[in-house]
Parts: C-alpha cells; structure tokens; sequence
C-alpha cells in the first residue's frame, strides 16, 4: 500500500550492533533453471519450492497460496518480476525458512499484483537482493499478524546491494531476532530503503546493522 511523504531518516534503531564491514553472503547457483521467454506464468495455488529453482526473464502471478523456500531449498529470480496476488491485505505471504535462500539479481522485482493488498514477507533464512533488484509493497501494519515490512528473523541474513526496498505499510526492513539469535542486515552500495509506512529500517535489539553509502529514509 503506497504512502506519501519522502522524509531524511537513518534508521530506527533498539538495543543494535553496527557491524564495520561487509559480510559475505554466498549464493547457491540453483540447477533447475526456467528461461519465461518474456512471457507468464501463474502458481494458481502457491508454490513450494523443491530443491534449488530460478526463474529469468520473465513474469509469476502467485495466487491462491503462500510461496514457501522451505530449508535445505533455493529460489533465484533473474531479471524476473513475482507479484503476490492477495485479494486482501496479508492473505498471502513469502515465507523463507531457516537454511532457505531467495535471491533476487539482475532487475527483478518482488511486489504486490495489486498495491492495494500487500503481501506479508517472512524471511527466516538468507536473502540476496542484488544488482538493481526491488522488493516493494510488503508487511501488513499489524503486530499480531503481520510482518510489518520484509521480517528478518532470529539467526538470518538480508544482503540489499544496490537495489530498493520501497513502499512497505509499516516498515521497508523490520529487523526481529530473538535473545541470542541475532539478524544481520546489510544495505549498501548506492541502495534505497524509501516511501514506506513509518520507518525505513526498524532493528529491534539483537540486530546487526550496516548501512553503506546509501540512504534510508521513511
């Protein structure tokens, strides 16, 4: 659900850790590959992805059902585009489980099929958003129940590098570890964390946070 108002901010910040460098996030090159031609695909009653999938070139509708990177699993988008298509605020989700990966390169764009109805966004395991990538209207503005941006987990990793993370209902990153399982964010190299709900980047205590020559505002 797209907001206005553009405002300077750094980060909203609880309790976190700055961390100085750069970690490295390795990417699993994924063996089942689909090349969309250009074209659309739907998953009509979500998807479960199996083993290590790509998808390039191209569009997916999801409807009907979660998308789910379950552990052990992969998911790369290449110059692709996901539209999560909730008939309502928060009735669908993508749901990363801990030792899952979801990367995004190459332009994709990860967003709701109608701005109107975000998609929760759940990510519990390690996610790339890389190389001019978007993820975009995510997180219902609801503490029981919705993820309130894209959710960094207990003992995960989000790597947004030279991409945007935009109009999210409440937050763009909402940084949730746990006591003892802590989340690692990391935002650089000429990214974008803009026009979102209330804060750009919301760490709760237990987060490691770095943010490299880019600008995060609300």
């Amino acid at each position: 659900m797209r907001r206005n108002g553009y405002k300077k901010i750094e980060a909203l910040i609880i309790g976190m850790v700055v961390v100085s460098s750069v970690v490295l996030i390795l990417i699993p090159r994924p063996s089942n590959a689909v090349d969309l031609g250009g074209g659309t695909i739907e998953w009509s009653t979500g998807h479960t992805v199996v083993g290590s999938e790509t998808y390039s070139n191209g569009t997916i509708i999801c409807s009907g059902g979660n998308l789910v990177v379950p552990s052990g699993t992969s998911l790369l988008l290449e110059n692709a585009t996901l539209k999560m298509n909730s008939t309502t605020p928060g009735a669908l989700a993508i749901n990363v489980e801990p030792n899952a990966w979801f990367n995004a390169t190459g332009g994709s764009v990860v967003t709701a099929n109608d701005p109107a109805n975000n998609y929760n966004f759940w990510m519990n395991g390690t996610m790339n958003l890389l190389n001019q990538s978007i993820v975009e209207e995510c997180g219902i503005w609801d503490l029981n129940v919705g993820s309130n941006g894209l959710r960094v987990g207990p003992n995960s990793q989000l790597l947004v590098d030279n991409s945007t993370i935009r109009n999210g209902d409440r937050n763009g990153i909402h940084g949730y570890p746990t006591t003892g399982n802590p989340c690692t964010i990391q935002v650089i190299n000429n990214s974008l964390i803009t026009v979102n709900g209330r804060h750009g980047i919301y760490a709760r205590s237990n987060s490691n946070l770095l943010v490299k020559n880019s600008e995060v505002t609300f």
